[in-house]
């Protein structure tokens, strides 16, 4: 690896290496340019949003349990059906801030899914859903988003997204389910390398991987 150059667009996201008790967590390392993995290293950091965004269970933990309200709080606004809207709108004017979580998360995608926003202008798009943040319910999750302000509008200066290394995520656990798991990182890494890393160049007699 370390005659490897890094990528200089590199996507970057956390899974679960197995779904055990002890649970181990891994991270993926996506070149976005090539559209190949890139590497995958065991372990993460720990999540500084994760106490925040417990506001759902925090506030109806069993609407938090509705596989239906799942589905429908995941999609984008635009996407749902009249009825769908219509039922998601009645759940969410009994719980206000939920309300306003769900309204805050719309109106970050919105932004987020602009072809022709720019760093420069993110920048200035960003404060102000910020600044609303703060004035609401919701203004713990204004803090972090804050300091994570310069990262998010960084995205812009290369137009691209993570969804590869989303993409990337659903066929690694597909491996696992048709390995019916793996013990053992560094095979499960060999696999993921194979089947999304490395091309492979064949010569006279040997096998060069790039």
């Amino acid at each position: 690896m370390k005659n490897r150059p890094c990528p200089k667009v590199l996507g970057i996201d956390e899974h679960f290496f197995t779904r055990s008790k002890r649970g181990y967590d891994a991270t993926t390392l996506v070149h976005l340019k090539r559209n190949k993995v890139f590497d995958v290293v065991l372990g993460r950091s720990e999540s500084s949003l994760r106490r925040y965004l417990k506001a759902w269970q925090d506030h109806d933990l069993e609407g938090r349990k509705n596989r239906g309200l799942l589905s429908l709080m995941r999609r984008h606004q635009w996407r749902l059906w009249h009825e769908q809207s219509d039922n998601l709108g009645t759940y969410l004017r009994a719980f206000p801030v939920l309300n306003a979580l769900y309204e805050a998360k719309q109106r970050l995608n919105r932004l987020l899914l602009l072809k022709t926003l720019t760093r420069k202008r993110a920048k200035t798009a960003l404060p102000k859903l910020i600044k609303q943040l703060h004035a609401s319910s919701l203004h713990r999750l204004a803090k972090p988003l804050k300091s994570w302000l310069e990262p998010v509008t960084a995205m812009w200066r290369f137009s691209k997204s993570n969804g590869v290394t989303e993409g990337f995520h659903n066929k690694m656990e597909m491996m696992s389910r048709r390995a019916c798991g793996f013990r053992n990182f560094e095979n499960y890494r060999l696999r993921v390398l194979t089947h999304c890393g490395w091309t492979v160049r064949r010569s006279a007699g040997s096998i060069n991987r790039v």
